[in-house]
């Protein structure tokens, strides 16, 4: 009997998970669970965020231009950038360390099409308003690297039921893409 592409997928991913050492100099790759769960789920909305934040970034003062793609970057050029902030990080010299984003040109149509699925969700699958409010609050400031406990407070909500909603709402999504059979990705 032949497997289905979706399984071979699969395989060859969790392959991939396996032969993975930390001294190859690559990130490791993501873990993707049997069944959906709560934080699964919440990792995903983060990551869609992400991706819609560099999707759809305007031209500005601050940005290169909107036309053309970021450039491209060599991961040697890309490790001695993050080690150098590191450093003048660690000497106290700067008081953040920004972080390099990946390019518009590294976005795939499967990330597209995952970060339009993932989207979706808080509105196909949870009811309660306040539990949709505090999941797509969180991962909205997660993927901007904001602070949400300040954000609770300006918004005058409590940070533990903010979490809690945000909980529960992951939790209902997972078990409803469960029910549907729908991949996990």
């Amino acid at each position: 009997m032949k497997a289905s592409a979706l399984e071979q997928l699969r395989r060859s991913e969790a392959q991939a998970a396996d032969d993975w050492h930390p001294l190859d100099g690559v990130p490791a790759p993501d873990y993707v669970p049997e069944r959906w769960t709560g934080e699964h789920v919440m990792l995903r909305l983060i990551k869609a965020f992400e991706i819609l934040n560099l999707v759809m970034s305007a031209p500005g003062p601050r940005s290169p231009s909107g036309l053309w793609p970021g450039i491209r970057r060599e991961r040697k050029e890309v490790e001695d950038v993050e080690y150098a902030i590191e450093s003048a990080a660690l000497r106290g010299e700067v008081d953040r360390r920004p972080t390099l984003v990946r390019a518009k040109s590294d976005i795939t149509a499967r990330m597209i099409h995952e970060m339009e699925h993932a989207l979706y969700w808080p509105a196909q699958f949870v009811v309660d308003r306040n539990e949709r409010r505090a999941l797509l609050t969180w991962a909205m400031a997660k993927a901007a690297k904001r602070d949400m406990t300040r954000i609770c407070r300006k918004r005058g909500w409590a940070y533990s039921t903010t979490r809690r909603r945000r909980d529960a709402a992951g939790k209902t999504i997972a078990d409803a893409l469960n029910r549907a059979g729908r991949p996990v990705f």
